[in-house]
């Protein structure tokens, strides 16, 4: 019997997501290093390239570009998924459709066994 919801990998483990977060915590860190007010002495780990804030910039932009790519790839083999397997409610009524002939099939036998 087939699982009425599929089994997945949680959207952690999701390229895209990941990527996302990156991106979310790169910003932050931009943020705090070339748009406060007040100097912030822990930003000493950058390397090189991300010490202007215009290379910064484009390294994010960079981030952007791969997360929207890898959420298209995403959203292509979920249409794809779903072109071929059909969406929850197609599933829950094979699976509901499934059991009541089963049923059936059980009452019949059940009847023919005893009369």
């Amino acid at each position: 019997m087939t699982n009425l919801i599929p089994p997945h990998g949680g959207y952690r483990n999701l390229k895209s997501f990941q990527t996302a977060t990156l991106i979310y915590d790169l910003t932050v860190e931009f943020c705090n290093s070339y748009m406060s007010y007040k100097t912030n002495g822990t930003n000493k780990s950058h390397r090189t390239y991300l010490e202007k804030p215009e290379s910064a910039a484009n390294c994010l932009i960079c981030l952007i570009h791969q997360a929207n790519f890898l959420l298209d790839r995403q959203l292509k083999a979920l249409e794809k998924s779903f072109l071929e397997e059909g969406g929850f409610a197609e599933r829950l009524y094979q699976k509901r459709t499934a059991h009541r002939a089963n049923m059936i099939n059980e009452t019949n036998r059940y009847y023919r066994t005893y009369n």
